[in-house]
């Protein structure tokens, strides 16, 4: 059985489901990560503790229905949620238009399939990382390390050899970590995170050095014009409310609690590099590892377009 053996509707209507709820699974996964809850059990429950039924958790047409509330008690549902959804389903269409279809007509099913799913899988990793990152500032070593592993073990057929995974998930990140640390010294201010290197080292699994090259720099030059248009059109860029209430939960035990707390909050409070966010330019709560995912998506699919531009701009003619 090959590709040819069913209609393109076939596929297509069956990757766009399959996008949408696997994007409301990784709502689930944005949600619990961060707070070290299981992403298995319990089921799905509203903001007030009401378990939420398989009929109202249906992507995208749930959240419409509902108006963006909660029926049970009126809360507003963040549009998070619905954004996610239909991510995950534009996800796994592009990952089949541009990556199955590619392979053409004549592929075994079963290659067809480990295509996919590795392909979607990894962009499933990085859009959960994307969404905790904006709300939460980290990025988990979970979504990182099973990047980089799944990037490690199908490198086989994605026509890379293990010097490229090696040396594309080191030397690229190892040059940006140091070009960081002389940056913080200048500024006294760190530009990134290890959980951004730590991404990087899965991005050189998937890419090897051209793709991760590219990767920083997309990541750099997008984030630098997302973060001038935020200040020309709202002013500052504060931290997110979750880290926020984290960071004044944790000076609050510095001046209040016990002695032990005090002396334990104070020394996170000096190693926490978000207390230097100001929501000034340079010191803005703006993370980086989003606009990393969105360089990883570009190279992901359109890094033939990408690497003929370049070509027609050093060598014209």
């Amino acid at each position: 059985m090959t590709l040819a053996s069913l209609p393109l509707s076939f596929y297509r209507t069956v990757a766009v489901i399959f996008g949408l709820l696997w994007g409301s699974f990784l709502n689930v996964v944005i949600h619990r990560m961060p707070r070290e809850e299981s992403v298995v059990s319990p089921g799905s429950k509203c903001a007030c503790g009401t378990p939420i039924p398989a009929y109202r958790n249906i992507p995208v047409i749930s959240w419409l229905l509902m108006g963006g509330k909660a029926p049970c008690c009126g809360v507003k549902v963040s549009p998070r949620y619905v954004i996610v959804e239909i991510l995950g389903g534009l996800l796994s269409l592009a990952v089949f238009e541009v990556l199955v279809r590619d392979l053409g007509p004549g592929t075994p099913i079963g290659r067809a399939a480990l295509v996919y799913v590795s392909h979607f899988a990894v962009c499933c990793i990085l859009l959960a990382a994307t969404f905790i990152d904006f709300e939460w500032m980290i990025i988990p070593d979970e979504l990182n390390y099973g990047a980089a592993l799944l990037g490690a073990a199908t490198f086989w057929f994605r026509g890379m050899s293990i010097v490229d995974v090696v040396v594309g998930g080191i030397l690229p990140p190892l040059g940006l970590w140091l070009f960081t640390k002389g940056y913080a010294k200048l500024r006294g201010i760190d530009g990134m995170g290890m959980g951004d290197f730590k991404l990087l080292v899965a991005v050189g699994a998937w890419f090897g050095w051209k793709g991760t090259v590219f990767v920083i720099f997309a990541g750099a030059v997008q984030g630098t014009l997302a973060a001038v248009a935020m200040r020309l059109t709202g002013g500052s860029i504060p931290l997110p409310p979750n880290v926020q209430a984290e960071l004044d939960e944790v000076r609050k035990l510095a001046e209040e609690g016990t002695p032990e707390e005090q002396e334990e909050a104070k020394k996170i409070l000096e190693e926490e590099l978000l207390t230097q966010v100001d929501g000034s330019f340079g010191r803005s709560a703006l993370p980086m590892g989003p606009f990393l995912v969105l360089g990883f998506y570009e190279w992901l699919f359109a890094h033939d377009v990408i690497l003929e531009r370049f070509q027609s701009f050093t060598m014209p003619g």
